[in-house]
């Protein structure tokens, strides 16, 4: 289990991965632990993977993830079952990305276009690989997105991927929002009203709505929650309530100010893989009902 508990322990002090990547490195995790796992293993590994889920707030497709294992584990199905689900979840949404890359070219045009990203999305970088494969010209504007400063390393995965970036302080956002043609985000959870993504998401889709410039969101269906079908404990988690900062020691509870939520009337669009979303009711028809009993929130 030395293997499992160290690789959890990274994740726990990641705070610059985005959700999907936190994902990747949890189910990796997971994988190392069940075939380390012995007769009392799994209260182990199920007492870490609440500890992942509540030290990561409003990671929706986390929580899909887990929540999904968790059922797995209420069946009492074996180990071998176990490992079989990690990597059939793993193949049955590695197509996500590039369904989603499909639907935003053919449907919005991107070609020769300035477009505004924030934070430190997977969701993004797959669709600007999306851009290179198809050889689409287009330009961004970058904000360092802080607290944390994440939007460096996305910066720097457009630039390596051939692309011209500038980089931006979040405050010198007024100066630059004209030269945007489109402004594309990630989202950590879609609830029927709302989404939840990195501070300084609220800021940029006013300025956007502001010059009439459309504001696109990007994030597979796992992302799109029903809080009112969750405990409430689980929902508050997601939706970012409370959280401990990453720069704090875990004793305080604080309000969580790396995350805020912003309201779907300041989006054109969400784009999934199952589409482009303009008619937001349609979101009710991707909600998960099933909750697992084994979330424990003493392992936060």
């Amino acid at each position: 289990m030395a293997s499992f508990k160290q690789k959890c322990d990274a994740i726990l002090r990641d705070h610059s991965s985005g959700s999907t990547e936190i994902l990747y490195k949890t189910i990796d995790a997971l994988q190392a632990g069940l075939n380390d796992m012995s007769e009392t293993g799994m209260k182990y590994i199920l007492q870490h993977l609440n500890r992942l889920f509540f030290k990561h707030t409003g990671f929706a497709v986390l929580y899909h993830f887990i929540n999904a294992f968790f059922l797995q584990v209420e069946k009492g199905v074996s180990k071998e079952t176990l490992l079989k689900f990690t990597t059939d979840y793993l193949n049955q949404w590695k197509g996500a990305a590039t369904q989603i890359n499909s639907h935003f070219t053919k449907q919005i045009k991107v070609r020769s276009t300035c477009i505004l990203v924030h934070s430190n999305s997977f969701s993004i970088h797959q669709l600007v690989q999306g851009f290179k494969q198809k050889g689409i010209a287009a330009r961004f504007i970058q904000t360092m997105s802080e607290p944390g400063g994440e939007g460096k390393l996305q910066a720097s995965k457009i630039k390596n991927s051939g692309f011209g970036v500038e980089l931006i302080q979040d405050t010198d956002l007024g100066n630059f929002i004209n030269e945007a043609d489109m402004a594309i985000l990630g989202a950590d959870v879609v609830t029927k009203n709302d989404f939840i993504n990195k501070t300084g998401t609220h800021d940029i889709c006013k300025m956007m709505n502001s010059i009439s410039k459309p504001v696109y969101v990007i994030c597979d269906s796992r992302k799109i929650i029903d809080p009112d079908k969750m405990p409430v404990y689980v929902a508050q988690h997601l939706l970012n309530r409370y959280n401990n900062r990453p720069d704090q020691p875990d004793q305080y509870d604080q309000r969580n100010s790396w995350f805020e939520t912003t309201s779907l009337q300041l989006v054109s669009a969400i784009v999934t893989e199952s589409g482009l979303i303009k008619q937001f009711d349609q979101l009710k028809n991707f909600h998960t009902t099933s909750v697992s009993h084994l979330f424990n929130r003493e392992f936060k």
